[in-house]
């Protein structure tokens, strides 16, 4: 039990949804709640300048021109990495054993 008082210290997170919604019963009294949470865009990690969205790509009326920075296994290495923000600051390695382990629990 946390006896210092103040509210908004900790946050729990889990990637575990229920099958049913409705069937969920908890009598935490407002201390949780549900927030969904996506991995982060290489635009929000630093690792893009935003020049050429998803949408753009796609919106027929608009020109395309950008310039990448990246090599093939730079970019091959982002999309296996995974936009999780801890993952950002790690090691190539250790990040790659981090997606590699979530992917396994499921």
């Amino acid at each position: 039990m946390d006896h210092r008082g103040v509210e908004g210290q900790f946050i729990l997170t889990g990637s575990s949804v229920p099958a049913n919604m409705q069937n969920v019963f908890h009598t935490g009294t407002g201390r949780f709640s549900w927030l969904l949470m996506r991995p982060m865009s290489l635009y929000e990690s630093g690792e893009s300048t935003g020049e050429v969205s998803l949408f753009s790509l796609f919106d027929n009326s608009t020109k395309i021109s950008g310039i990448n920075k990246y090599t093939l296994e730079d970019i091959a290495y982002l999309c296996c990495r995974g936009g999780w923000p801890r993952s950002i600051d790690m090691d190539k390695d250790i990040a790659l054993d981090q997606a590699y382990d979530y992917y396994e629990e499921f």
